[in-house]
């Protein structure tokens, strides 16, 4: 077994060098722990104590925390990202036509079985929550290609001084009994650019995960097989090995959301007073328990004639209070680079240009945040085509180590899958004006291709599915459209081409 540089230092004093980089982790940790309890409803507001014992105490939370992360996860991952496999590209890289149809085919089945655009938009909201979110490569026992989201408290990569990725830390903990006591055991996996070592926490020190058969085993990937997104990105530089971004839920936000939580709840706070207000008695001083009796059977009285019995209330006046949370939600959405959805101006039907000018605050943020799900997406096509590729391997009982130094040395990918092959495109989950739309996309025609057209069409998932239904349906027609003669040939010609040849001859 041969093990990378990195690792060998790593593993020195019983992994004392990975145990830096898990101090490290546990030291961002910390700084996230009020981020995603915002997220999760957990404010400040709902520790609050009532300023006397007997004063009403609602704690009302607003959680725009959470709207802060799931409006621009939705804006940029709402919409499945359409990858596509064009035939195309066989020819642009040299590729067989067959072995590329093959691939796209696969990645299309190994997508679905993980559930692909959940993947996606989990890592996002996550990384956008915490500062940072990885997607984990791995087979399975029967050899499956899997890959699944973890946030950024079980999973995070370890680079280098260039900012390459060199190694990733998988940790866990599980509930275990050992000797009649229930404990808490941390297991941690770390991965570099060949393999993946398991190991199990031991006081403060790394010790073998003596459950695996294999404690260490090749991944089968030629990379590190992790796919990391970065969230926000700081301008003020980091020095740890762990590339974190920050948190959309920042402080300025979170100040806004503290007082937003505070002015309702004060005023639901008044409202109880309101309705429940105090008996005034001027004259006459009863007993305690006598104005207890009246106060809960909701009745009054006094055998004194000249006693002026009143309920004393606080004036109330919501006009200063509305006004107050109205400034707030609109200096929120402003920090937070939300569209103003709430307005009345955001009713109706609007063209596609006053709706584009209310998302812009949201596109702007959200062109910066594309530049790192670009560098996560790119990444997890190429660890996605190589798993693919390895499988092959597998299946046909090569040894997979072998087969990435040949390809390594020799530089010759044209025998192999190429993740080049894959195109993607995000779609902006914006609403639409859809008839508008439509018709500058139908004025667009003569311009660019059908097959680009289908891609920026809103109501087409997949172009190349959608070409292909097309390119059915235009061959199964039975009369020709006199306004389009060579379309109908050229379709009768596909139907011939497809046509078996073992039907019966006349």
């Amino acid at each position: 077994m041969d093990m990378t540089s990195t690792t060998e230092v790593l593993m020195k004093n019983k992994w004392e060098g990975l145990n830096l980089f898990i101090a490290q982790h546990d030291s961002i940790l910390q700084t996230i722990v009020k981020q995603q309890a915002y997220y999760d409803g957990k404010h400040a507001v709902l520790l609050r104590e009532p300023k006397r014992a007997d004063d009403p105490n609602h704690r009302l939370v607003i959680n725009y925390a959470k709207l802060i992360v799931n409006l621009p996860t939705d804006y940029m991952v709402g919409k499945a990202v359409s990858t596509e496999v064009p035939d195309s590209a066989a020819g642009k890289y040299g590729a067989d036509i067959n072995q590329l149809q093959a691939f796209r085919t696969i990645l299309e089945d190994v997508q679905e079985e993980n559930s692909d655009h959940h993947v996606d938009f989990t890592t996002v909201r996550n990384g956008l929550t915490a500062g940072g979110s990885g997607v984990l490569f791995y087979f399975d026992q029967q050899l499956n290609l899997r890959y699944r989201s973890y946030p950024l408290n079980r999973l995070f990569p370890v680079v280098n001084e260039y900012g390459d990725i060199i190694g990733a830390v998988h940790r866990y903990t599980k509930e275990e009994v050992e000797k009649g006591k229930t404990m808490t055991v941390e297991y941690v996996e770390w991965y570099d650019d060949t393999h993946v070592y398991y190991l199990k926490r031991d006081g403060t020190e790394l010790v073998t995960d003596t459950r695996k058969e294999v404690p260490v085993a090749y991944h089968q990937f030629p990379m590190t097989p992790i796919a990391w997104f970065r969230g926000d990105e700081a301008q003020t530089p980091s020095t740890s090995n762990i590339p974190m971004g920050v948190s959309a839920i920042d402080e300025p936000s979170i100040t806004i959301i503290d007082e937003i939580n505070r002015a309702l709840s004060d005023n639901s706070n008044k409202m109880d007073v309101f309705n429940d207000p105090f008996l005034k008695f001027i004259g006459e001083i009863p007993k305690a328990e006598d104005m207890s009796k009246m106060r809960s059977s909701r009745a009054v009285g006094s055998k004194n004639p000249s006693a002026a019995i009143d309920y004393l209330a606080p004036p109330i006046d919501e006009k200063p209070v509305v006004a107050h949370l109205k400034e707030l939600t609109d200096r929120l959405f402003d920090v937070a680079q939300l569209p103003k959805i709430y307005k009345d101006t955001a009713s109706g039907n609007l063209s596609g240009v006053a709706i584009q000018q209310m998302y812009a605050p949201l596109e702007i943020a959200t062109n910066a945040r594309e530049i790192h799900f670009d560098e996560f997406y790119r990444r997890k096509n190429m660890l996605l085509t190589y798993g693919i590729q390895a499988k092959e391997w597998m299946i046909e009982q090569k040894d997979t180590v072998s087969e990435w130094q040949r390809i390594a040395e020799s530089q010759d990918v044209s025998t192999i899958y190429n993740w080049r092959w894959i195109y993607w495109t995000v779609h902006r989950n914006l609403p639409i004006n859809v008839n508008e739309y439509v018709k500058m996309l139908t004025g667009l025609k003569d311009f660019i291709s059908d097959e680009t057209l289908l891609q920026l069409n809103p109501l087409v998932e997949n172009a190349t599915e959608e070409k292909e239904r097309l390119d059915r349906q235009q061959a199964d027609r039975k009369q020709a459209d006199l306004e389009d003669i060579d379309g109908y040939l050229n379709g009768a010609d596909k139907k011939i081409q497809t046509r078996s040849t073992n039907d019966d001859e006349e």
